[in-house]
C-alpha cells in the first residue's frame, strides 16, 4: 500500500492537559515519509484549578446533610485533594439513572475532590447559609 507507519506512547500531561493519560499514537504516511515524534514540543501542565469555573448556572449546591467530609484529606497524584463523599448517588439532570458506563468502571462515583482542601468548602457552605 506504500504507507510508512511509526508509533510512540505519548502522555497527555506532556502537552498541557491536566491528566496523566498515556496513549499509543500511530502515524502513517505515503512514500516513506516518517513522522518525527522528537519534534513535538512539550508543554507545562495547566493546574486543574486554573481551568475550573468558579461559578456556573448549572452548579449544584450541596446541603450539609448531602455529604460527609473525611478527617484526613488525601492529596491525589493529580493534585486534587480527596475531601469526602456524597451521601447519595450522583444523578445528572437529563440522563437515565440506569445508564451503564461500559468504557470504564467508576469505582468511587460519590467522592468529592477539591483543589484547595476542605477549608474553602466549609467556608463556601457557611457563606451560602448566610
Amino acid at each position: 500500500m506504500g504507507y510508512t507507519t511509526n508509533w510512540q506512547v505519548l502522555n497527555a500531561k506532556d502537552f498541557g492537559v491536566p491528566q496523566n493519560r498515556e496513549r499509543t499514537i500511530i502515524i502513517g504516511a505515503l512514500n516513506g515519509v516518517k513522522f518525527d515524534f522528537s519534534k513535538l514540543e512539550k508543554q507545562n501542565v495547566i493546574p486543574i484549578k486554573d481551568i475550573l469555573e468558579e461559578e456556573n448556572d448549572s452548579f449544584e449546591y450541596l446541603e450539609e446533610s448531602d455529604y460527609t467530609l473525611i478527617e484526613n484529606p488525601k492529596r491525589q497524584p493529580s493534585g486534587l485533594i480527596f475531601i469526602g463523599y456524597r451521601n447519595k448517588n450522583i444523578r445528572i439532570k437529563g440522563t437515565r439513572s440506569d445508564t451503564l458506563h461500559l468504557s470504564r468502571v467508576h469505582k468511587h462515583p460519590n467522592r468529592i475532590y477539591s483543589s484547595e482542601g476542605t477549608r474553602n468548602l466549609v467556608l463556601f457552605i457557611s457563606l451560602l447559609k448566610g
